[in-house]
């Protein structure tokens, strides 16, 4: 695409991509796990302009975190791509307007990741976060060029299959790039082709969804050629209908801790072989 014309912002597209998205994580893992809960026509009620500040949110992030669906808290915690949790904005802001509540004070508040507030500008925000230091990604929405951000923590390069670019997300002044910053030089998708890449991924298990427990975290394994144990629960959730209208996500959780329970008492079974071969040969 032309680098001087880059992808603009459209708050309705951005509200329908990530809907969307977020419907089809839901069914991935399914809806007795991980249930949406939808905004009123409005807005969620508990983030409200004043909390903008506060947030580290610009007018057009927080209306776009005011309109989009969050996953119902309580739950387990979806995972949409390698250790990346969505973001729920409403227990941030609800927890944001109690500290202000309590203190008095009309500061910038820190929030649980004390780099976040310094790390992006108000226009752009983490939809989803790693949950790790150290490895993971973080989704970005930038509503000022209206793209997603893939940032791999660990600075691996992104998955094989993605197609270019829409363009680079280059850095705004800085001259100096610590490990925060990373974000700042890798590239971006507009934000409905990113969504819509990260669905057709998962749809072909490219990238795995490691489906064990539906009451714990979720995980996501995000790889190139896949090994014998993702090749393994590709093979189960096909059994299981995926990706088609029989997809049984439960059966697939069912079948994946039997098959792991094998796995774990074929370990259990071999390490006892290796002690008896040991001790024999002890005697001998």
């Amino acid at each position: 695409m032309d680098r001087d014309l880059p992808p603009q912002y459209s708050h309705d597209t951005a509200v329908a991509s990530i809907t969307r998205f977020y419907e089809f994580i839901e069914r991935l893992y399914g809806n007795k796990t991980c249930s949406l809960e939808y905004p009123p026509p409005t807005g969620w009620s508990q983030i409200t302009p004043d909390l903008g500040p506060h947030l580290n949110l610009g007018p057009e992030a927080l209306d776009l975190v005011r309109h989009i669906p969050y996953f119902r808290a309580g739950g387990a915690r979806p995972c949409v791509m390698t250790a990346c949790h969505p973001v729920d904005y409403r227990h941030i802001a609800e927890n944001t307007r109690k500290h202000l509540q309590e203190t008095g004070r009309r500061q910038k508040r820190d929030w649980d990741n004390p780099d976040l507030d310094r790390k992006y500008p108000p226009h752009i925000f983490p939809l989803a976060e790693s949950v790790h230091y150290q490895w993971g990604c973080n989704i970005l929405i930038d509503t000022s060029r209206g793209v997603a951000i893939w940032h791999n923590v660990d600075g691996k390069p992104l998955s094989e299959g993605f197609p270019e670019p829409d363009e680079p997300c280059v850095d705004e002044g800085g001259v100096f790039l610590s490990d925060l910053d990373g974000w700042k030089v890798v590239p971006a998708w507009k934000i409905e082709t990113f969504f819509r890449m990260a669905e057709e991924q998962l749809t072909a298990l490219n990238w795995i969804p490691e489906l064990e427990a539906e009451d714990e975290l979720q995980e996501v394994e995000v790889y190139g050629e896949p090994d014998e144990e993702q090749s393994e629960r590709a093979r189960i959730m096909r059994e299981a209908g995926w990706p088609g209208e029989q997809w049984d996500p439960y059966k697939a959780y069912e079948n994946t801790r039997a098959w792991r329970d094998r796995e774990y008492e074929n370990e259990v079974s071999e390490e006892e072989q290796v002690r008896e071969k040991l001790a024999a040969t002890d005697l001998g």
